[in-house]
Parts: C-alpha cells; sequence; structure tokens
C-alpha cells in the first residue's frame, strides 16, 4: 500500500516520507513511528512536531490521531528518548534537535524526553 492511502496522513507529510525513502506503508511499518519521525527531523529540521508522530503511529494503528492514547504518546516519547540517548562507558550524550549536544555523566534520559517536548 503506498504511504499516501493511509487514513490520516497529509499531503506534505506524505511527500516527505517519500522524501526520505518511506514510500509504502509496509516500510512505514518496518521502519515505526519513531524511526520515521527521527529520520524526517534529520532531513527537514524545523518542520516535524509531535503531531508528526502522533499522526504516524495512528495510520499505523488506522485510527485518528486525536483518538492516540496519552499511553501510546508516553511510550513513543520515551521510543523517542531512548533513540537519542547513547551510553557510551561511563560517558553519555544527547543529541538535541538542532544538532548540538552535551556529553557527561550525568545527562539522563529524562533530560533528553524533557528536550524533546521543548524543542517539538
Amino acid at each position: 500500500m503506498k504511504i499516501a492511502d493511509l487514513k490520516g496522513l497529509g499531503p506534505a507529510t506524505t511527500e516527505r516520507l517519500e522524501g526520505v525513502d518511506i514510500g509504502t506503508a509496509e516500510r512505514l511499518e518496518v521502519i515505526g513511528a519513531v524511526g520515521a519521525y527521527q529520520l524526517l527531523q534529520r532531513a527537514y529540521p524545523g518542520w516535524v512536531s509531535l503531531n508528526a508522530l502522533w499522526g504516524m503511529q495512528a495510520a499505523l494503528m488506522e485510527i485518528d490521531w486525536r483518538e492516540l492514547s496519552t499511553e501510546i504518546k508516553e511510550q513513543l516519547l520515551d521510543e523517542l528518548a531512548e533513540l537519542i540517548f547513547r551510553s557510551e562507558e561511563s560517558n553519555c550524550w544527547c543529541v538535541f534537535p538542532d544538532d548540538r549536544y552535551y556529553s557527561g555523566p550525568s545527562i539522563s534520559r529524562s533530560i533528553c524526553r524533557r528536550t524533546i517536548l521543548i524543542s517539538s
């Protein structure tokens, strides 16, 4: 199924998903909404908001994005924070949406998660 055929994705989101080589529903399902969101953030900085994340997840679930539960949204935010948070030995780093990063042993996933919420 073409990405444009998914319910709830607008033409701009569809076009940008195709721009990052996500042209089918199957490909979006394999990459996941969080992975696709991260690709869109990198390719189109300043354009992507959390509404795109909610919309992609809702499209995969075949529901309206307004029907996404708070629990699902929290899970998506946790997945996103986990993707941008990495640990190397005891030194951690976090990539902020504008590609700045912080390095240090005291950074936590919750800091990364707050950064996602503030920046989106």
